[in-house]
């Protein structure tokens, strides 16, 4: 009879596996390097139970299945430390032991290492001088996973014991580990600790984590290239527990990296040359940053020489690689050299598409088209220079050469026609088919003009003077799925396009800065929207209510313009007055809690203030001739009795300038009567515009207008087209609650 646990030294090839294993599934193929790599280190750590066959010779392995089958494969090779020979440690049990007993006791009756023990324990064999290459080794592990492990293993000391505790999942150690920084780890733990036991999930504690770095996945990084960034002195950090891509890689030196972007943009500004009216540079630009503008088109330029032998050279190289891919067919013994030719070949690809768009994308512009126009030099969302060019401000559009029409010759000395365009996006001298009659007499040499200055076509011989090489004009795209319909009521009202969509903003912002003065009215507006989106299913109304601040000025232009426009708007200037008055200091509170609790503590009619300005900001702007226009909205302006007219003067740069002399002539018509406009029927353009600014502005105007009392009057009182509410208030309506303008905040009445 064999004595109970006794322990002997058996050879290896005497070992067989016992089919009374309570262990019958077998451990994952990783699972298995693994324990193979520790063997080979670190030699066998626990003796194996075994059973003796009866036969003097043979034993059955009853507990360590799988370290004997680790052990037979490390046998086979080579190098390996064990031999077919070799003398393994056994634990022999009695012969009336119940084998399926001490197999399971065995599995089961342990405590596996608690995760962060693991985590520890590779960072003292990284203190103790292996490297992690080494630890990857000795452990069978991919180095990724144990460069994961040391990191996991570095968190704060004070994180880890949250998680040596239990009382911080994994996921959220692991969000923790995103980066190796202990001082952001802890701040984002201790903003932890506010949240009342509600703890933020993984991602919230990486976007806390990774605040003011920046992918290098991003459209900038890819632009400077990781290559660069770090040949100028720049870190980054990674996160290990991400996808193992660029996405994984974080900029540390975010200004770093914008100067080294800005610097090449400007390099391609250069390139450019001198002519352009403008060029602007913008590090990411907004995919329709374009929208605002309209659109000369140059002459395209044909393909070069060497970019089409290049484009040869390229796709002969994608041939031949395919060729070699298809060569190696389903050849298991090459899955590298597979894919390498595959990565290969998908580089190649991407660099022919880059070519063939880059070929496609020549064209001229003359130097008329450019003294009107400019570009905007930026990066798309892949990273890749663009150059937008050909492009044409709100304010400049009166510059732009009229394209050539048919017919026979014109005299040549008559002024050059000014390309504008309709509402719906036709283009024309001055868009008025009834010029004004030409002079008998020519103008003096060296006489001043009333016209503003712009780039004329030059004459050729006695032909009418031609615009130049390519001079189609586009208008700008304010919003691509805007119906003919609205297009067709602006010009109806005789707007254009840009004109009617800064009047939009203008006259939006005077409502909501009136709306934000009537705190009853706007809780019923908002009241009513919330009850129609829950009990009428209709979430769209006047109000963006999730809550989003539309806008008071446009997308997409320069910030000096932005600026230029917001001061110029009455209803911009009213909010940011009124929002510099409001008592927003608990917004300052380092807590979403804390910052209700502050809301709160204000007066009542402070809170009903804030809430009246925050509703007020969320309107969707609109003009009354919009077909689509809000019915509610127009109520609300109806109820609101705003004087526009005297809120809101139309100057000469940003709107006379930008109508049409025939529309200018119809409100001088209906407003100032037929006699005047009669006699100014024959003005040119610049000087029509400068008259109807000084009869319709605050200003007096000059004597020399001969402008009636009445018609003054009457000027005074005009406001643009869709600003006075599209229906008049009934007789039954009642008059609105607003408060007189004496009694209004100071701020209304600047």
């Amino acid at each position: 009879m064999t004595q109970d646990n006794e322990i002997r030294w058996i050879p290896l090839r005497n070992l067989e596996p016992s089919d009374r294993n309570a262990r019958k599934t077998a451990a994952p193929a990783e699972a298995t390097r693994e324990l193979e790599a520790s063997l080979e280190a670190h030699g066998l750590l626990e003796n194996l139970v075994v059973r003796a066959a009866g036969d003097g010779k043979t034993f059955y392995v009853v507990g360590g299945g799988r370290r004997l089958r680790a052990l037979r494969a490390l046998a086979k090779k080579r190098k390996s430390r064990f031999r077919a020979t070799t003398l393994i440690p056994c634990r022999v049990i009695a012969d009336d032991a119940i084998d399926e007993e001490i197999s399971a006791a065995e599995n089961l009756v342990r405590v596996n290492m608690h995760p962060v023990d693991q985590f520890t324990a590779f960072n003292k064999l990284l203190e103790r001088g292996l490297s992690a290459r080494e630890i990857a080794n000795r452990f069978g592990l991919t180095l990724r996973t144990v460069q994961r492990r040391l990191r996991l293993g570095d968190v704060a000391p004070e994180i880890l014991a949250e998680a040596r505790e239990n009382r911080l999942t994994l996921d959220l150690l692991e969000a923790f580990a995103a980066t190796p920084d202990r001082a952001r780890q802890l701040d984002v733990w201790n903003k932890m600790q506010s949240h009342n036991g509600y703890a933020p999930t993984a991602g919230r504690i990486r976007t806390e984590l990774q605040q003011g770095l920046v992918s290098a996945a991003s459209a900038r990084a890819r632009f400077v290239g990781l290559k660069a960034y770090k040949a100028a002195g720049g870190t980054v950090e990674e996160d290990l527990f991400a996808a193992e891509d660029e996405a994984s890689v974080l900029i540390r030196d975010v200004e770093l990296l914008s100067d080294l972007a800005s610097r090449k943009l400007d390099r391609a500004r250069r390139k450019l040359g001198d002519g352009w009216r403008w060029v602007d540079m913008i590090l990411e630009a907004a995919w329709d940053v374009t929208r605002q503008f309209g659109r000369v088109k140059g002459k395209p330029e044909p393909p070069t020489d060497a970019d089409s032998a290049r484009l040869a050279e390229l796709t002969a190289e994608i041939d031949r690689l395919k060729q070699a891919a298809y060569a190696l067919g389903d050849d298991p013994g090459k899955p590298a050299e597979r894919d390498r030719l595959s990565a290969e070949i998908e580089k190649l690809e991407a660099a022919v598409k880059a070519l063939d768009r880059e070929m496609h994308s020549h064209e001229s512009y003359s130097p008329e088209l450019m003294a009107c126009s400019g570009c905007i030099v930026t990066i798309d969302g892949q990273g890749e220079l663009v150059i937008h060019k050909g492009l044409v401000r709100r304010q400049d559009e009166h510059l732009v050469p009229a394209q050539p029409t048919p017919g026979p010759a014109a005299n040549t000395s008559a002024p050059a026609p000014v390309a504008t365009v309709l509402a719906d996006g036709a283009v024309g001298a001055e868009a008025d088919p009834n010029p004004p009659p030409v002079p008998p007499e020519p103008a003096a040499a060296g006489a001043p003009s009333d016209e503003p200055e712009r780039p004329t076509p030059l004459p050729s011989g006695g032909q009418t003077a031609a615009s130049p090489p390519g001079a189609e004009y586009r208008p700008p795209q304010y919003d691509h799925r805007e119906p003919d319909e609205r297009a067709a009521a602006i010009q109806d009202a005789g707007l254009r396009l840009g004109l009617a969509e800064d009047l939009r903003l203008i006259r939006t912002a005077i409502v909501k800065a009136r709306l934000a003065c009537d705190p009853e009215l706007a809780a019923d507006l908002a009241a009513y929207q919330l009850a129609s989106a829950v009990f009428g299913g209709s979430p769209y109304g006047p109000l963006a209510i999730e809550i989003t601040a539309t806008r008071d000025v446009p997308e997409g232009i320069d910030p000096d313009d932005r600026e230029a426009m917001a001061h110029r708007s009455p209803g911009a200037r009213m909010l940011a007055a009124e929002a510099a008055d409001l008592k927003l200091d608990w917004l300052q509170a380092p807590t979403p809690r804390e910052r209700l609790f502050q809301f709160r503590a204000l007066e009542r009619s402070e809170r009903r203030r804030q809430f009246a300005a925050a509703i007020s900001r969320a309107l969707r702007p609109q003009l009354a001739i919009d077909p689509a226009a809000h019915p509610e909205t127009e109520a609300v302006v109806e109820a609101l009795d705003i004087p526009f007219h005297e809120l809101y003067r139309p100057d000469l740069e940003h709107f006379w300038r930008r109508m049409g002399r025939r529309e200018m002539l119809a409100v001088a018509a209906e407003t100032l009567g037929e006699r005047w406009a009669e006699a100014h029927d024959a003005d040119r353009k610049e000087t029509l515009a400068n008259a109807m600014a000084d009869a319709f502005g605050n200003g007096p105007p000059p004597a020399s207008l001969k402008l009636a009392d009445d018609a003054r009057r009457r000027a005074l009182r005009w406001a643009p087209p869709g600003f006075e509410p599209s229906h008049a208030p009934d007789a039954e309506s009642g008059t609105s609650d607003i408060a007189p303008a004496s009694e209004l905040p100071a701020w209304m009445n600047d």
